[in-house]
Order: C-alpha cells, then structure tokens, then sequence
C-alpha cells in the first residue's frame, strides 16, 4: 500500500499521542520478546564475565606482602638522630656556658711585664691568635683556599716545606679547574681532592706545630722578680708580701685551656644533617606506603564486584525488558500507527463506525449441522457487524452498493463477509462479489471454491450465473458470492473487459437488496475506471498495525477520487487464519467426495 503526507495526516504531540505509541509498543509483543530475550543474554553475559575479569585483575593489582615498606626502621633511624641532635645541642651549650666561665674567672691580671716583653707577649698572642681562627677556618670549611691562607700568614713563611706545600697545592688547583663543572664525578678530578685535602693537612699539622712552638715561648715570658723588702713584724708588711707573691703566682701559672666550641658545634651541624636525612627517608617510605594501601584498596574493590545470582538475572531481565521496549517504542515513533478508535477519529477526521473484537463463541451455535458446517471466520452474532450494517443500509441508497477495502486483504476480506452475513441474516438477498484478483480471500473466508469467479467472467470464459455460488451462514441463511477466480500475475484488465464488468456488475446488483464489494485500496481509488460500482466505501484499519500516514493517505486519496468515505472499521483483534486457495481446493474436494459418498449410501439404503 502506498503512504500518502498530507492536510489529513498531521501528527499532534502530546501525552495522549505518547499514551497511544506507548501501548502499541506494547503491541509488538514479538520485537519486544525478541530484542529483550537479545540484551537479556548479553547483559547475562557481561554481568557474568565483568566480574572474572575484575578478578583476574585484582589479582594483577594485589602487591605481593614482600611489596609492603617497613617504616619502623626509619621511625627509629628519626627518633635516633633527633636523640643525637638534642645531645650535641646540649654539649654545645654546655661548651659555651664553660667558656663563659673560664673567660670570667681568668682575667688578666695587671700588666707588670717591661715593654719589650709585653711587646713580645702581645705579637705572640696576635700570631696565636691568627692560627687559631684560620685553623678553625680549615676545619669548618676544608677547601684549598682555607689552606692557602693558613700557609701564607707571615707566622708560617718561615717554615722550610710550606713554600714546597704551597706550589703543590696551587698546582693542584690548576688541574682540578681544568675539569669544570663536571669534574666532581671524574676519578682524576676525586684523586686531585685527595691530594689537596691531604696537602692541606700537613699544612694544618705544620700550622699546629708552630702554635705549640709560639704557646711555649709565649709560656717563657717571666714578670721581673718582686722587689723584695724588709720582713718585718707589723701585720702590714706581711700582707703586702704575700699580696705580691699570690699576683707573681697568678701570672706565672699555665693558661686555662677553653672549650673547644667550633668542633661540637660542627658535630651539631653533622647531627641535624642527619636527621633531616633519617625524616626524608621517612617521608618517602611513608609515600610508598600510601601507594602501596591505594593499590591493595584498589584490588579489593575490583574482587567485591561480583553480586548474587538471583541479583544477575533480575538485572538482565530487568535491562532486557527495558531495551525491547525502548526499541519498540523507537521504532512506533518513527512510523506511528493507529492506536484506538479516538485516535483514528482525532488525527483522520474519518468517523469510526465500529471497533471489532474477539467476541466469545455462543456454545448453542456448534448443536446443528449447518453450524458445524460454517465457518469459523463468520460471526452472525457479533455486536459490531451489526452496527456496521445497519449504518451502512441507513444510508438513504435505493440500492445500497458499499465497497470494503483495507490494507490486510485477509481482515478486509473477513469484515466483507460478516458484513454480508448480517445483511443475510436480515432476510435481505445479498451479493458478495470479491474484486481483490491478487488476494481472493473471500473464498477463504466462506469455504467456497475460487473459480469460476470474477477472473472468469472477465476473461469470457464463463457467465455470471456460473460465477455465482451459493454459501451457507446459518442454519437458514445463505448468500450468493462471486469469488476472485485466479488472475495471472503481472496482467491488467483492458479498459473494455473493465467497463463490461462495470455495466454487468450494476445490472447484477440491482437485483439483490444490499451488495458488498471487496477491493484493494488502489483500486478502489479509480472511481469511474474501476469495474466495481460502488460509490460509498468503508476503510478497514488494523489497531496497532495500519500506519497512521497509510491511512490518511487513503482517506485524503479516496475523496480526491470522488468516493464517499463512509467511515472506517477498526480491527481490534488478531489477525483471521484465512485458509488459501490451495487449501480451499482441498477442502471443497474433500467436502464434495464426503457428500457423494452419503449420497450413494443413502441410495443403497432406499434400494
């Protein structure tokens, strides 16, 4: 069938309009049973697999316990440096409390030494003094330049090896500079700081012996004797003299030695350097500790996705439902049929005459023969077909002609028949002349032989009367039909084979009370080229099945033909089982040998 988009057809977006495609989504219990029964075996799978695959991957993830870092060794290596920190800071302290002291209590006491030998004492405390602070310089900082300095103060001039000791190290410095930046990872350049290094010691030893040499002539240095005087016996005298001789004692004892400040505060220095060293290694043990707990956390997460059986398949089951009918829906949005009656009527703007369907068999109707004998596709008693008949015969028509057509020639073919039947069944003499040549289903329908039919009498190869047959529909009713025949494919009816059947079909019809015509839409849209002489014609729609667009076109088509459209026949029930001609033939021949067969028995029973 062709799908016409027109004034008729205009599609209205709204909650009725979901409503509608929503329960003929539902319709399509096939695709929704298919796609679902689809995604419920694939999420089966994936929720079935994903969690082996999570495990394989824990399993991949999970650190070995060799893995873990043990941090309690460098917690200890900390708390042991900071034991060492806290008890050179002490020492340190207690150094410089001592030298406070000692620098305190050994004042000088007044100078009674001649000039040339204070002179003397002065240049040799200056000289003393000179060593010890570039001594403590070389210690602090052991770098060739400390060494030089110490080598090249006039105290040390004098020394026979320092000149020797000196070229060296200043050749050594040529050659070390010669490496640049990168001579620090050179072996050359380690040996050149070796030997530099070790330069600088003799230097420093050379530096210490000179000290000693200087602290002993310093030690030499005597005041003049006291003058001595007359001891007598007054009380004045003697502590004058022994005031004398406790100042000659006290300028003749040796030097306090201080505190050696300088090496416990490098001892200091060493300690914090390492324990900010033990904090670092603590740190990053600390670090790969958290990475190791964030890959052990990770894995375990990946081993707990699994979930219950029972969990599984409600999911699937869950998902497949869900997906089959999201499809179903997407696929009734793009192409939306008819839903009911409302909507038919609202989006058309065709009258719904009736709505049919499944109706419950009457058990007091399969008693009788002629019941038994009829088919089953033929509801004499149905509410709808009723209706139908009595608002086509109220029409006004002195000789009612109504044409049935459709998309589904089987449904169009069914609601034809009944139609006929109900008209029969008012003790009116009815005509069925089926005009579908490709389909033929009214045989079908009714149980009666498909030749000689219509395709007959349109080749010329049999009358009207041969073309009649005569089909039972109740226990006293019949109806004459005229069948499809059997057309051959792909041939059309020339244009006077089709006027003669026009005019014959009139003179036909007139002799009967109501005459129902079947034809395919496209035909029935030819209006006065059809051979089917029916002006009033009632479309046959399928709920849930007939395309919306389909049969707007057909309405907007058949009144730009000039058919009156009567109105339109809502199927609401599973499509008829209509037998096919094959099927037919069989059934009629069976049917004819049974009746034969009593026949000649009842002949044999009267001889």
């Amino acid at each position: 069938m062709r799908e016409r988009s027109g004034s008729v057809a205009r599609v209205e977006r709204g909650a009725p309009w979901v409503a509608a495609r929503a329960r003929n989504a539902l319709r399509r219990w096939l695709l929704v049973l298919a796609v679902g029964t689809a995604t419920f075996i694939v999420a089966l799978v994936s929720l079935v697999l994903v969690p082996r695959q999570a495990t394989r991957s824990a399993l991949v993830l999970m650190p070995s316990s060799g893995e873990r870092p043990d941090t309690v060794p460098l917690a200890l290596a900390v708390a042991r440096a900071r034991a060492a920190v806290a008890a050179a800071d002490s020492a340190l302290r207690a150094s410089r409390a001592a030298a406070r002291t000692v620098a305190a209590a050994s004042e000088p006491p007044p100078d009674t030494l001649p000039p040339e030998l204070a002179a003397r004492r002065d240049s040799l405390l200056a000289a003393i003094g000179t060593l010890n602070r570039l001594l403590a310089r070389a210690e602090n900082a052991p770098l060739p330049a400390s060494y030089r300095a110490l080598g090249e103060t006039r105290e040390m001039r004098g020394q026979p090896r320092m000149r020797a000791l000196l070229d060296s190290l200043a050749y050594i410095e040529r050659e070390r500079e010669a490496f640049g930046a990168v001579g620090g990872v050179d072996p050359i350049f380690v040996s050149l700081t070796a030997r530099a290094t070790d330069i600088g010691r003799v230097i420093q030893d050379l530096a210490r012996s000179r000290r000693s040499v200087l602290r002993r002539d310093l030690a030499t240095l005597r005041p003049p004797a006291p003058t001595t005087v007359a001891i007598a016996d007054s009380s004045d005298s003697m502590a004058t003299a022994t005031s004398d001789t406790s100042v000659t004692v006290a300028q003749l004892a040796p030097p306090v030695p201080l505190p050696d400040s300088a090496l416990r505060a490098q001892r200091l220095q060493v300690a914090q350097d390492s324990l900010a060293a033990a904090r670092q290694a603590l740190t990053e043990g600390q670090r790969r500790s958290e990475e190791f707990e964030q890959r052990v956390e990770r894995a375990r997460e990946l081993a707990n996705v699994s979930a219950p059986p029972f969990a599984l398949l409600a999911a699937a089951f869950v998902l497949g439902g869900v997906v089959g009918f999201l499809t179903s829906l997407l696929v009734e949005i793009a192409r939306p049929r008819i839903a009911d009656a409302a909507e038919a009527e609202r989006l058309v703007g065709a009258r719904v005459i009736t709505v049919i369907r499944p109706s419950v068999p009457n058990p007091d109707r399969v008693r009788r023969r002629a019941d038994l004998e009829a088919s089953p596709l033929i509801d004499a008693g149905a509410e709808g077909y009723r209706m139908l008949h009595l608002h086509v015969s109220a029409t006004g028509s002195v000789l009612p002609i109504v044409t049935v057509t459709g998309d589904n020639a089987d449904i169009v073919a069914t609601v034809a028949a009944n139609l006929a039947v109900a008209s029969a069944y008012e003790a009116r003499t009815t005509l069925l002349v089926d005009g579908d040549l490709g389909n033929g289903a009214v045989s079908g329908v009714l149980r009666i032989p498909p030749e000689p039919g219509l395709a007959t009498v349109i080749a010329e190869k049999a009358d009207w009367a041969e073309a009649i047959h005569a089909a039972t529909v109740g226990r006293d009713r019949s109806l004459d039909v005229i069948p499809s025949g059997v057309w051959p494919m792909g041939k059309a009816v020339s244009a006077h084979g089709t006027e003669r059947v026009r005019r014959d079909l009139g003179r036909l019809a007139a002799r009967y009370d109501f005459t129902v015509l079947v034809a395919d839409e496209a035909h029935a849209e030819r209006a006065a080229t059809s051979m089917l002489p029916g002006p009033d014609v009632i479309l046959v729609a399928r709920a849930g099945h007939t395309r919306i667009a389909w049969l707007a076109g057909a309405v907007e088509g058949l009144g730009g033909a000039g058919e009156r459209v009567r109105g339109i026949v809502l199927w609401d029930a599973e499509p008829p089982r209509v037998p096919s001609r094959d099927e037919i033939v069989a059934t009629v021949g069976r049917r004819r040998r049974r009746s034969v067969g009593a026949g000649e028995e009842r002949e044999a029973v009267e001889t």
